[in-house]
């Protein structure tokens, strides 16, 4: 895309100062709106991660001991 849109400044013979609107508009959407959703669902990730009763429960669970082949349990729960 950026390869694109240099072909484009070069071919309208802009200077290194101007942008073609293609660009402006990437560039605007990539910070307006594109890194808003990212930011967005990392929050969501963020917030169901630490609402968890035992957050750390989560990344002991027997699919990851299969997945790293081990036969103890990760992490220990305290005596209750």
């Amino acid at each position: 895309m950026t390869r694109f849109i240099q072909e484009i400044e070069h071919a309208m013979e802009l200077g290194p100062t101007k942008q073609c609107p293609l660009r402006e508009f990437l560039t605007m959407y990539i910070k307006n709106i594109f890194l808003n959703q990212v930011l967005a669902e990392i929050n969501k990730e963020i917030e169901g991660v630490t609402k968890a009763s035992d957050p750390l429960k989560i990344l002991a669970n027997a699919d990851t001991m299969k997945i790293l082949g081990v036969q103890r349990p990760l992490l220990q729960v305290g005596a209750e």
